[in-house]
């Protein structure tokens, strides 16, 4: 995706994220910050991603992005429409949900979100959701609930 793919107010939402991160206002952010960054805005991507943009926008590895960099690396991640980002959601839990039923097990996304990928989700994190999102008499999460919170 380029600039020219984006509204005002997502260029202005990412250059304000920058402003945000960059709390000592010194005119760039670490690369800690920039995932940091990333993931307050909802892009969700794994470690070995932001390394790999990181050498894209930081190439001789100083450790500084500046405010363009970090837009060219936000724009890797970014979904061109809230829609086809809710369309990647339904897409990911229908991988899990054989019978699209609309739910999966809290054994099942337990499992997903501490084991499947490569950077676990905390056990206590975990717990929060299960117990936010279950439903108890069955012991199923409906993820269409998940995929709207996550849309707001």
């Amino acid at each position: 995706m380029n600039l020219d793919g984006l509204t005002t107010d997502e260029i202005d939402l990412i250059k304000k994220t920058f402003h945000q991160f960059d709390y000592r206002k010194i005119g760039f952010i670490s690369h800690e910050e920039f995932a940091d960054a990333l993931r307050w805005m909802k892009l969700i991507p794994s470690e070995e991603e932001i390394a790999k943009v990181l050498k894209e926008i930081d190439p001789e590895n100083l450790g500084r992005i500046k405010i363009d960099a970090f837009v060219r690396g936000a724009l890797k991640f970014w979904f061109p429409s809230p829609q086809s980002l809710e369309a990647h959601l339904w897409d990911a839990f229908s991988v899990f949900d054989k019978d699209l039923k609309g739910s999966i097990s809290s054994d099942l996304l337990r499992e997903i979100l501490t084991m499947n990928d490569t950077e676990p989700i905390p056990e206590k994190e975990v717990n929060k959701i299960i117990k936010y999102y279950e439903n108890t008499s069955d012991k199923t999460i409906r993820y269409g609930l998940i995929i709207g919170d996550w849309m707001k």
